[in-house]
């Protein structure tokens, strides 16, 4: 199975817009979800959350067409970078006890996206540098036409 930054992207964003659906809609249960307190500080910084996921669905469904380009692999690579990030903070969190045992889910499903995005960040980035040492000019360099 060949993955396709379409096929990703769009994947990436469900995920985004159910996450920014649960916070925004019924951030108690999210926060219940979660085993961690839904106090009002947590559900205010949740909506936030929820307005960030929102506009990380948005990108990555604009950009589900596009061929492939520096911004595409800035879309990749600034998902894999959060994924990481999130992913390692999910477990510190689960680790001392901050949140339950139900934010495994959410790093299973962060760690599985993230794995994908570094990869097409990696082919593309790969691909690209392939097609500027691979012409005419005799340093290997680009050329202008």
């Amino acid at each position: 199975m060949t993955l396709s930054f379409r096929g990703v992207a769009i994947a990436g964003c469900i995920l985004c817009v159910s996450g920014a659906l649960l916070w925004t809609a019924l951030p108690q249960l999210a926060a219940h979800f979660w085993e961690t307190d839904p106090s009002h500080a947590t559900t205010l910084v949740a909506r936030r959350y929820a307005a960030a996921l929102f506009a990380l669905a948005t990108i990555l469904y604009s950009a589900r067409n596009a061929g492939p380009s520096t911004a595409r692999q800035a879309i990749s690579l600034g998902f894999a970078v959060g994924g990481v990030i999130m992913s390692v903070m999910s477990i510190s969190d689960w680790l001392t006890a901050e949140v339950g045992l139900a934010m495994l889910l959410a790093v299973a499903l962060q760690t599985a996206l993230t794995s994908c995005f570094i990869v097409l960040w990696h082919a593309e980035r790969a691909g690209a540098h392939a097609a500027t040492t691979t012409n005419d000019s005799p340093n290997g360099l680009p050329t202008r036409d």
